[in-house]
């Protein structure tokens, strides 16, 4: 939406028109939050959030997606306001969740969309579970190297945010996921705030954090082996102006899964469904509808 020439962006205008609803729900003893939008008569479809992140990752996304999809995005163990148990959280924990929802929700065999952290919960999830998933979408793909500098800087920057919850502090680590500064939505940055703000977030937010220790995380590691295990249709969404760690786990992994393709992107980098969702959402829905 523009005026003159301002241009203004915000959750809302994005989900306004689109019949929606926030609700929590018990899945496996977690109080969790999700978003569910579009008709029980479609196909199920669910989104996977980042690193400290919430079902607002999407918030750009599910109401194109809604059209032809039933849809749900869900805050994971830890982050948003869901429940943060008394723990580190590990991939497998992440798993376990994303079962449990599905469990709750009489979900038996989804599509899953998955950005960062969640396109590894994804692909994990699809590898030990592969009757429950129909098609994978993964941005900014992690999971096979081992832990690199990116991981401490990740958890630099999101330790530094939790600890003084300023909005220039979440503004800062936000504007690091994306390429132009300019296309990052205010509503992003208040809802990350208002969640880091949160009394119980700064220990959580440890926990979140403990995947990225570099002897946990390379024990969490998806190896070789089992990313030629995993059947699903995929779809790489690859940001290629941004040559990182996530750009070569692009290009690895689609040679290892045996049904992959890569989406090139420009433009982007570590959230372009948020960053470009009107290419993303194309894109997207052009895959999971192809028969």
């Amino acid at each position: 939406m523009t005026e003159g020439s301002r241009q203004f962006k915000s959750v809302w205008t994005s989900l306004y028109a689109t019949e929606f609803r926030q609700r929590w729900i018990d899945a496996g003893g977690l109080r969790t939050r999700l978003i569910e939008a579009g008709s029980p008569d479609r196909p199920p479809l669910i989104f996977l959030h980042g690193t400290a992140g919430s079902w607002e990752n999407f918030a750009l996304n599910i109401a194109e997606h809604a059209k032809y999809f039933h849809c749900f995005a869900f805050d994971m163990i830890g982050s948003g306001l869901t429940d943060k148990p008394d723990y580190d959280y590990e991939t497998q924990h992440y798993v376990k969740h994303l079962a449990d929802f599905m469990d709750v929700m009489k979900i038996n065999r989804a599509s899953i969309i998955g950005v960062s952290l969640g396109a590894r919960v994804a692909s994990r999830f699809a590898i030990d579970h592969p009757k429950r998933v129909n098609k994978l979408i993964l941005l900014s793909a992690t999971g096979y190297f081992p832990a690199r500098q990116v991981q401490k800087d990740i958890g630099a920057s999101r330790s530094a945010a939790a600890a003084n919850p300023t909005w220039d502090n979440v503004r800062d680590v936000l504007q690091d996921l994306v390429h132009d500064k300019a296309s990052l939505v205010d509503d992003l940055i208040a809802v990350r705030l208002a969640i880091y703000r949160q009394p119980e977030m700064k220990k959580a937010m440890k926990h979140i954090l403990a995947l990225l220790d570099p002897d946990v995380y390379n024990r969490n590691r998806i190896t070789e082996d089992d990313w030629r295990r995993l059947a699903a249709p995929t779809m790489i969404i690859a940001s290629v102006d941004h040559d990182d760690v996530f750009l070569e786990t692009s290009r690895v992994i689609s040679k290892l899964i045996p049904n992959a393709s890569v989406v090139e992107m420009k433009a982007t980098n570590h959230w372009p469904q948020l960053e470009n969702p009107e290419g993303f959402n194309a894109r997207s829905l052009a895959f999971l509808q192809a028969t």
